[in-house]
């Protein structure tokens, strides 16, 4: 090959190299999409909810899971935080400066909420006519997000709590209702003694009682308050705790519901008659 061949072929790679380079330069790739804020739901510590349902309530994370602060300090409930927490990296759609005025067009002269994470305010606008996307206020910029979150951030705190009636890890030693007691035997972790004592019983419908109640969960929680006509006293004692727990049987116009005399919660419990029967017993009608 001649040296004017060769100087040519250096030539065009040379210049296919540049042109290549060129392309890359103008083409980047696609942009990152813009998040509603910088955390991932594993970083999120805090929250609060401030709407239009009730009074503002705050959550935090520890080691065993979210618990409310205020205005009840009990546990949370988890897999609410959890559907809720993805809103922290929501795509943003769109992204303008906040403006200063006519903010009502955006819903956000009276936000329908406001939610706090880690201490960032977001407000909590209106959707937009067209796209039908919520508008929601970071700091100085106006931004869009799919509205997935609504149900939840427009939720009275009572939402927030646990279900469970009893939201621990410890065990129960004693539960005492007006018509029998059940108490946990020192010589054995599964055995218990029923008063007052009928003339035979299974220790397998002793322990099932006691897990019925370790294990029952609220179709709803409700503040309740404590009605005057309040009946059936219900105390036990959970293990690593310093003073019994206790609940009020109170009878609502539509159901009955335990009340927590402390936090004046009202649980709403399924088939509540059967919990109350005594080991071995039939629930009334």
């Amino acid at each position: 090959m001649s040296y004017g061949r060769i100087n040519l072929f250096l030539g065009v790679l040379l210049l296919a190299l540049l042109s290549a380079t060129w392309l890359l330069e103008r083409d980047p790739g696609p942009a990152q999409t813009e998040r509603l804020t910088a955390w991932q739901p594993e970083q999120i510590r805090q929250l609060k909810i401030a709407n239009r349902s009730g009074p503002a309530f705050e959550l935090e994370r520890d080691n065993g899971g979210w618990r409310m602060t205020t205005p009840y300090r009990v546990q949370a409930n988890q897999s609410r935080i959890e559907r809720l927490l993805p809103i922290s990296s929501a795509a943003v759609t769109a992204s303008f400066p906040l403006p200063t005025t006519e903010l009502e067009q955006f819903g956000l002269d009276k936000p329908l909420a406001e939610l706090w994470l880690n201490g960032r305010r977001l407000l909590i606008g209106a959707t937009d006519p067209v796209n039908h996307q919520r508008y929601v206020a970071n700091g100085e910029r106006l931004l869009l997000i799919h509205d997935t979150f609504p149900h939840l951030l427009l939720a009275p705190a009572e939402q927030y709590v646990a279900p469970q009636l009893i939201a621990t890890e410890g065990e129960i030693e004693w539960l005492s209702t007006p018509g029998w007691r059940l108490d946990r035997q020192p010589q054995s972790l599964q055995t218990w003694r029923l008063e007052p004592a009928p003339a035979q019983i299974s220790n397998d419908l002793l322990i099932a009682k006691i897990a019925d109640w370790r294990y029952a969960q609220a179709a709803s929680v409700s503040r309740a308050g404590l009605d005057p006509d309040a009946r059936a006293g219900i105390r036990l004692q959970i293990s690593g705790e310093n003073a019994p727990r206790e609940f009020v049987l109170v009878e609502t116009e539509t159901r009955p519901l335990l009340v927590d005399p402390t936090s004046q919660l009202g649980y709403e419990i399924p088939n509540i008659e059967a919990l109350l029967a005594a080991p071995g017993s039939n629930p009334p009608e």
